[in-house]
């Protein structure tokens, strides 16, 4: 992992910054400023301090920096930081914490980085689910598919592109999401106009353009679990195909690397002139390389986070010329998470799945709204059950464009893609997260 320290000396904002902006917004709080001139001192190379009080100092300094980017910040919180996953199994697959930050393009066909943030909350009814990445064709531009949920299965869409990226992240006009610190935290900021529409809108047809809303949210992606290396976790070939050949080389350019990690989700949405808090669970992805929806035939993806600070992740996929199922749980122990195998799914579209025979909005039919997965641990055969309760639909046009919405018209070159806020119950607790599932369109109906 990267040092805390080096974190803020070699990315934006740098420590003094904040340090700067404490002592005009807390002048009097001697303790904020003993703690942080303390850090200061060890960043200048004293040796006053053992490693020990520094693994304090830097616990301190997280969960600080975290609530004043979440804007709930109190002096209680340098005195009592949040639980921080271990450094020694944040990363069990020794991502570089460079890779996390933005990746320079190269010159290679549907070559992209993008990333992809979810999260939801129960009791306030409300969430997002962005997709970020760069545009292909100039990859000084990002492009931006959006939704907001709100109660009663509507939802705030927007669609965006920019040049306004930065080295921690990707910007798209109003929307901006960030690194600000590798493996632990992420943040999205929106500010802008969204349109309203409805979940069966959504999953059957194109947005179409409506009258604008004011919209803006807040949210704080921490780290829930360790980081997930979708290629060394699940032992499979690569996915991405370059003028018919593999790349397996590593470091090659036209190789495709892709991480993910379950997240807490803390925030705040705004709309109609109401602030809505958000405490909640979800994912983040963060992927760079080439790019092409199409050779995926179908999947089945869920993540849910859990009170008790577990944490689990399963998948099914159908690629063209192979299906794999991978899976891991993280027990919120303090052990490093644990690879499963699933042994059970819910439908799953494949090559022979007959046309319009799939419904378009998974929350219409009962069989596929309630489902559950099984699957083998350490401990035996284990469920996990859920329950959709609201959607977002995105076309997935080759070789990687979005609509927002499904383009039932569009057969031949698209898929759905329906991320949809679960209601999880595993062991008897209840928690929350998304199933993300992708269907080619003419499967749908």
């Amino acid at each position: 992992m990267i040092p805390f320290d080096l974190c803020f000396i070699t990315y934006e904002p740098s420590i003094d910054r904040i340090i700067s902006e404490l002592h005009r917004k807390y002048p009097t709080e001697e303790y904020v400023m003993r703690v942080l001139d303390r850090k200061l001192h060890l960043r200048a190379g004293a040796k006053a301090y053992s490693a020990q009080s520094l693994t304090g100092v830097e616990q301190r300094l997280r969960s600080f920096l975290s609530k004043r980017i979440r804007g709930s910040f109190d002096v209680s919180d340098l005195n009592e930081g949040e639980p921080m996953l271990n450094d020694t199994i944040i990363n069990p697959f020794n991502v570089d914490p460079r890779d996390e930050l933005m990746h320079a393009s190269q010159p290679v066909q549907n070559w992209t980085e993008y990333m992809y943030l979810f999260g939801y909350c129960l009791k306030s009814q409300h969430g997002v689910s962005i997709h970020i990445g760069k545009e292909s064709s100039d990859t000084t531009i990002w492009r931006a598919t959006l939704g907001i949920f709100l109660p009663n299965g509507e939802l705030l869409v927007a669609k965006y592109s920019g040049r306004n990226g930065t080295a921690r992240g990707g910007g798209a006009g109003p929307l901006q999401v960030s690194c600000v610190e590798p493996f632990r935290t992420w943040a999205a900021d929106f500010d802008g106009l969204a349109e309203r529409t409805t979940r069966n809108a959504i999953m059957t047809s194109v947005h179409q353009d409506s009258l604008p809303e004011l919209a803006r949210f807040h949210l704080v992606f921490e780290g829930a679990a360790p980081m997930w290396d979708l290629e060394k976790g699940g032992d499979m070939p690569s996915l991405v195909l370059v003028d018919g050949e593999e790349a397996k080389q590593k470091n090659h350019p036209s190789k495709t690397y892709h991480w993910e990690q379950l997240v807490k989700v803390r925030g705040h949405v705004t709309y109609g002139g109401n602030t809505y808090q958000i405490n909640g669970g979800g994912v983040r992805d963060h992927s760079f390389g080439p790019r092409n929806y199409w050779p995926l035939v179908g999947s089945l993806w869920i993540n849910a986070v859990f009170p008790s600070g577990k944490a689990i992740m399963l998948m099914t996929t159908h690629v063209t010329g192979f299906s794999f199922m991978v899976g891991y749980v993280y027990r919120g122990d303090g052990q490093p998470l644990e690879v499963v195998k699933v042994v059970e799914h819910p439908f799953l579209s494949n090559v022979d799945t007959q046309d319009r025979s799939v419904p378009a909005d998974p929350l219409e039919e009962g069989a596929e709204r309630r489902f559950k997965f099984v699957f083998q641990s350490k401990k035996g055969r284990e469920v996990i059950e859920g329950e959709l309760l609201h959607g977002m639909g995105t076309t997935y046009v080759s070789p990687n464009f979005e609509l927002v919405g499904t383009a039932l018209d569009r057969v031949k070159d698209s898929s759905q893609l329906a991320e949809c806020p679960t209601r999880f119950t595993w062991d008897g607790e209840v928690g929350v997260g998304v199933r993300e599932r992708i269907v080619r369109v003419a499967a749908l109906r």
